[in-house]
């Protein structure tokens, strides 16, 4: 049996979170931009 190589998988499992982030953080953009966007509405009566 070959031996596991937890480095590897530790940085495949990184890898992962890292994009995870990477999607949290579009939405949050998107959401801020979002809210924004209903602000000027609300300012401008629409």
């Amino acid at each position: 049996m070959a031996p596991y190589n937890f480095k590897e998988s530790i940085a495949e499992d990184i890898k992962e979170i890292e994009v995870a982030l990477s999607v949290l953080n579009g939405l949050r953009d998107v959401n801020t931009a979002r809210l924004a966007l209903l602000k000027e509405a609300e300012e401008r009566g629409i």
